[in-house]
């Protein structure tokens, strides 16, 4: 086949262009199948994000939570304190409810977050909470600090939560073994 001077193919296709009713018919169907079920799983999304911003309390913060200051964790926090020592959600009101789901969350995130990258730096934790430690531990503990030290509401929550873990569960020094 002789190249006519006047037609150029461009150099970014290594290969020519392929027909679609070239493809072998099992392809086909796959295809069709996939663009099926990509439309079932994005119709699906969009009612679930639809149905997400009806919820009452579902709506995201204006602040990141880690960024929040002392004052704003305590006031979410308290809420997660009822709810925690009573068992259940009956003390609490749908915005409690909420503001201690949040700070909950908050706690277990920072939690798994610190443990995930301790293993990941290979390096001791900074503080050394018992085996089958939860959130739900951790709450009356960072209550507990924010109680005992007022003076410090005006730092970023992460840091207090920090401080709070710390305090509560220091790591014991290895002992050298002889």
């Amino acid at each position: 086949m002789r190249r006519d001077a006047t037609v150029s193919e461009p150099a970014s296709k290594p290969f020519p262009a392929r027909r679609q009713d070239s493809a072998p018919p099992r392809l086909l169907r796959w295809h069709r199948f996939s663009e099926r079920r990509g439309e079932a799983l994005r119709g699906a999304f969009a009612r679930a994000l639809f149905v997400l911003a009806l919820v009452p309390g579902a709506a995201l913060p204006q602040t990141a939570s880690g960024r929040e200051s002392g004052t704003q964790l305590f006031a979410r926090c308290e809420p997660a304190l009822r709810l925690v020592e009573a068992g259940s959600r009956v003390l609490l009101n749908d915005a409690e409810y909420a503001q201690a789901q949040s700070c909950i969350g908050f706690v277990d995130g920072f939690i798994w977050g610190h443990g995930w990258a301790a293993w990941r730096e290979n390096r001791d934790m900074y503080y050394c909470p018992p085996e089958g430690f939860s959130a739900t531990q951790a709450v009356p503990v960072l209550v507990a600090y924010l109680r005992a030290h007022p003076d410090r509401l005006d730092a970023h929550a992460h840091v207090l939560l920090f401080s709070a873990l710390s305090n509560a569960f220091p790591c014991e020094p290895a002992t050298p073994s002889k």
